[in-house]
C-alpha cells in the first residue's frame, strides 16, 4: 500500500519529516552490523540524526537481567520460578531458550545472583558458536540496553542481536499508528552463507504479537483513552518515566524551534 506524503501548513523542525516511508533499511556485515538508511528508518537524514543526538534529542538506559529488583519486587523469587519467567519472556520473541535449559541445572549458592550464573555460560555458549564477545563486558554481554533515537526508533540492544521498532503515524488519523518490528541476530563468524531472512507478515490490528508485546500494545489504546479524557487534562509521569518526559521537552523545542 502506497502512502501519500503529507503537506505541512507552514515551516517548522519536522517540514523535512516523513516517519511513515519505508525505505533504506538493510543489514550488512558477518556480525550483523546495522547499516541503515536513517531517512527511511526514521524519516531524518543522516545529518539530521546527528544534529539531534548534539542536542541531546535522543536516550538511552540499560536494563540490568539476573539481578533482584528489590524496589518492584521485596523477596527474591524461587530459583525455578526465575527460570520459568525466562523462559515464558525469551520464547514471547522467538528467541532460543537454550541458556535457561542450562541454568535449570545449576543453583544459586548462598550470596550468589543469577547474574553470577549467567555471564560464564553466555560467554561460553556464544564462543562454542563462533560468535566473537570478547570486547563486551558483562553488561554488555547479558543486559538489554534500550536506546530511543528521536522521534521514533527504539533499539533493544543485546550481545546476540538487537529488536528494532519503528512508530508510523497514520497520514490521516494523528491518534492511530503503525509499529514494524524487526528481530537481528548474530550469526556465526564463520559463517560463509547468511541464512535467508523469515518472511515478512503483517499482524492485523487485535491479533497476537507474542505475549510481552501484547501485554504491552495492550496498554495503549486504555493509555490513549485516558489522555484524551477531558477529566484528565496534561498527565502526571513518575521518576521512572523521566524519558518519556525528555521526549516530550525535546518535542517541544523542535516546534517551537529552540
Amino acid at each position: 500500500m502506497s502512502l501519500s506524503r503529507h503537506s505541512h501548513l507552514g515551516e517548522h523542525a519536522f517540514s523535512n519529516l516523513h516517519g511513515h516511508e519505508r525505505e533504506g533499511l538493510t543489514v550488512m556485515g558477518r556480525r550483523s552490523m546495522l547499516k541503515a538508511g536513517l531517512a527511511g528508518m526514521a524519516g531524518l537524514s543522516l545529518p539530521g540524526l546527528l544534529a539531534a543526538r548534539e542536542a541531546g534529542a535522543h536516550s538511552m538506559m540499560i536494563i540490568p537481567f539476573g539481578i533482584p529488583d528489590v524496589l518492584s519486587v521485596p523477596s527474591v523469587p524461587d530459583y525455578q520460578e526465575m527460570m520459568e519467567a525466562m523462559a515464558w519472556s525469551f520464547a514471547a520473541f522467538g528467541e532460543d531458550t537454550a541458556l535457561v535449559d542450562f541454568l535449570r541445572m545449576c543453583h544459586l549458592e548462598p550470596g550468589q545472583q543469577l547474574r553470577d550464573l549467567m555471564v560464564p555460560l553466555m560467554r561460553g555458549g556464544m564462543a562454542q558458536s563462533n560468535i566473537d564477545v570478547t570486547e563486551l563486558d558483562d553488561s554488555q554481554l547479558v543486559d538489554d540496553w534500550h536506546f530511543h533515537f528521536f522521534p521514533n526508533v527504539i533499539i533493544n540492544n543485546f550481545s546476540f542481536g538487537y529488536w528494532l521498532f519503528r512508530f508510523l503515524p497514520d497520514v490521516d488519523d494523528p491518534n492511530y499508528s503503525t509499529v514494524d518490528m524487526w528481530y537481528f541476530h548474530r550469526v556465526p563468524d564463520t559463517l560463509e552463507t547468511l541464512p535467508p531472512p523469515e518472511p515478512h507478515a503483517v499482524i492485523p490490528e487485535g491479533e497476537t504479537c507474542g505475549a510481552v508485546m501484547d501485554q504491552d500494545l495492550g496498554n495503549v489504546p486504555v493509555q490513549q483513552a485516558g489522555m484524551r479524557s477531558p477529566a484528565a487534562p496534561g498527565a502526571r509521569l513518575s521518576s521512572l518515566e523521566v524519558r518519556i518526559a525528555h521526549m516530550h521537552d525535546v518535542l517541544d523545542r523542535y516546534l517551537t524551534g529552540d
